[in-house]
């Protein structure tokens, strides 16, 4: 049961990242001040603080998208581990290969 909340838990937290990530990032802070600037245009009510602003959020877009993204992919890890399945088995060969080099230095 504990395995499957953790599963449960992790594709939860990776599927938040991906999801806000593409709202967040993509949505509002690259769609929305594009669609914004092309409605004042077209209206005539374009301003300099309108396109600044409008500028600084297409150009972060992708970093805050990035950002929701790893936010997710990091809970995702926290909850599945990134513990490599043969980590003792790579200990215990590292354990023979200094004791067979130890052997080898004592004849």
């Amino acid at each position: 049961m504990k395995k499957k909340f953790q599963m449960f838990m992790a594709m939860a937290c990776y599927a938040f990242g991906i999801v806000s990530s593409v709202y967040v990032g993509g949505w509002m802070m690259l769609i929305l001040p594009v669609q914004r600037l092309l409605g004042a245009y077209s209206a005539g009510m374009l301003s300099l603080s309108l396109v600044i602003v409008s500028a600084i959020k297409i150009f972060l877009s992708l970093t805050v998208a990035g950002f929701f993204w790893c936010v997710g992919y990091a809970g995702y890890n926290h909850f599945i581990g990134t513990e490599d399945p043969d980590w003792e088995a790579i200990n215990q060969r590292i354990a023979n290969q200094r004791d067979h080099s130890g052997k080898e230095h004592e004849s």
